[in-house]
């Protein structure tokens, strides 16, 4: 929240969304109910052969972004 210079953490339950403000400097607490950890190691190379015709060409711009979905490595619950 810019205006009042907080991080506000927008919690939601099944009872709706609560707003919890989080002040500089001031202590936090928080339950850890799950963690998940998704292994983003590099892979080799791709087992498809390209052909003469798309070597050496370079994807049009956004084309890595749609096909290659990032996501975190590690999150907390």
């Amino acid at each position: 929240d810019e205006a009042e210079q907080v991080w506000v953490w927008e919690y939601e339950t099944d009872e709706g969304a609560h707003d919890l403000y989080m002040d500089q400097g001031e202590e936090i607490r928080f339950r850890v109910v799950d963690e998940v950890f998704i292994d983003t190691s590099p892979t080799g190379p791709s087992t498809e052969k390209e052909g003469p015709s798309t070597a050496g060409t370079v994807p049009p711009a956004g084309a890595e972004d749609s096909t290659q979905q990032k996501e975190a490595p590690y999150t907390l619950i």
